[in-house]
């Protein structure tokens, strides 16, 4: 079962860039996405950290992913850095 979710994100990939497509070994990507889903069943709490001054993508990226582990009944931690270093923000995500 795992590897079908393996092979439908990689396919999903595969269709939402075609210029990507091209460049992916497959195998080798098989291992990264089967390794990060290791990673989340195995641990209960993750920190999700952007970088400093973040764009829309950054913000968008760390609420998707935590809200996915939020999904999965994680916590977790976003860390965000404002307009400057100095100033940094942090936000809990309880799951269940």
């Amino acid at each position: 079962m795992r590897g079908n979710r393996v092979l439908q994100i990689i396919e999903e990939l595969e269709k939402s860039s075609p210029t990507m497509a091209k460049r992916i070994n497959r195998e080798k990507l098989s291992e990264i996405i089967d390794r990060i889903l290791e990673i989340i069943r195995e641990h209960k709490t993750f920190c999700i950290v952007g970088h400093v001054r973040p764009d829309g993508d950054c913000i968008g990226s760390q609420l998707g992913l935590a809200l996915a582990l939020l999904n999965e009944g994680k916590n977790s931690h976003s860390l965000e850095s404002r307009f400057d270093s100095s100033e940094i923000q942090i936000s809990q995500h309880r799951g269940r």
